[in-house]
């Protein structure tokens, strides 16, 4: 065979293997190309799908924004309508504050007068009832401070007031150094020690030692004797008639320093003074009801006065230079 017959042949044979491979190729693009048209298709049914859904939704939200609108309407109005109720109740509290403002100052104005009227009625009062002990003590401070010329006591303990009234009787006791230093002549009268004694064991009677440790708990005990350090702190009830003993002469000695005079009576008194200035004084009926209770009056009616200066000059008369009496010779 011809040479140029063979490569005729070799050309045409390759024509056909590319013919064939043609066919396969487009048979397997048919084959895609439905496939394709499938996936177009579902895709197009999905993406159908979606835009339903998404014209459902917004349908629904334009119903909502909607609904939300008329109701953020609503509520604005309602808002406005409490503002203005609010404001017009703010606008009345303020016009009834004004007028409780006056009122209150207009009665203020009366109670004042009342008051004032009151004080007058009080002061003009010639004698008082100031209250029981220890509460009498503020009006004995006051009348101690207004003394000028003179102060007469009649008193049982010369520390009045110092166990039962420590803050009362330490202010009475600054009282009258006060009063020396206002040059005030002062003049007191305490029961002799045989009646100090025969007093403080009915005032502080013994006491078994379990009923003497709670008084020992007591705020007064515990005051008492981290005020006066130097007084040994008792273990028994007579210790502690003894330690008020003690601060007794302690006083009588202080006081004495400062030109105070005086004088200790071997009997009770029927009840305790103070007297100021030929003027004014305050009495007091000692253990009316129960122990360590005196009802006290004050006074500056004349007549009364000058009377209890005459029971004070008669006891000041009859009592002795000495707080403890000499001892009798045999």
């Amino acid at each position: 065979m011809k040479s140029e017959e063979l490569l005729a042949i070799l050309a045409i044979a390759f024509a056909v293997v590319q013919f064939l491979d043609a066919r396969d190729q487009e048979h397997e693009l048919d084959a895609i190309s439905g496939d394709l048209k499938n996936e177009t298709s579902n895709l197009k049914q999905q993406i159908a799908g979606i835009t339903k859904q998404a014209n459902d939704l917004h349908v629904e939200l334009k119903d909502i924004t909607n609904s939300l609108g008329n109701e953020i309407k609503g509520i604005t109005t309602q808002a406005n309508q409490l503002h203005s109720e609010l404001q017009s109740i703010i606008q009345d509290l303020g016009h009834q504050r004004d007028i409780l403002r006056n009122e209150l100052t207009r009665i203020s104005g009366e109670l004042a007068q009342q008051t004032s009227g009151l004080k007058d009625i009080s002061g003009s009062v010639s004698t008082r009832f100031v209250g029981a002990f220890p509460e009498n003590m503020r009006e004995i401070i006051e009348v101690l401070g207004n003394a000028r010329e003179t102060i007469e006591i009649v008193v049982d303990f010369p520390g009045y007031g110092q166990y039962s009234a420590l803050q009362y009787h330490k202010e009475y006791i600054q009282a009258l150094i006060h009063a020396r230093q206002k040059r005030v002549g002062i003049r007191i009268i305490c029961y002799q020690l045989p009646v100090v004694r025969r007093e403080r064991m009915e005032q502080f009677p013994d006491l078994p030692a379990d009923e003497w440790t709670q008084k020992t708990s007591e705020k007064k005990f515990k005051d008492y004797f981290a005020e006066f350090t130097n007084i040994p702190r008792p273990e028994n009830r007579a210790g502690l008639r003894d330690a008020l003993t003690t601060r007794d002469r302690v006083l009588i000695e202080q006081l004495c320093q400062h030109q105070v005079t005086w004088k200790f009576h071997p009997e009770l008194a029927a009840f305790f003074l103070w007297r100021i200035d030929n003027a004014e004084a305050i009495f007091t009926f000692k253990n009316v009801g129960r122990t360590d209770v005196g009802l006290s009056f004050r006074t500056h009616d004349g007549n009364l006065v000058k009377q209890f200066g005459d029971i004070f000059e008669r006891r000041w008369n009859n009592a002795k230079d000495d707080y403890e009496p000499a001892a009798p010779q045999s």
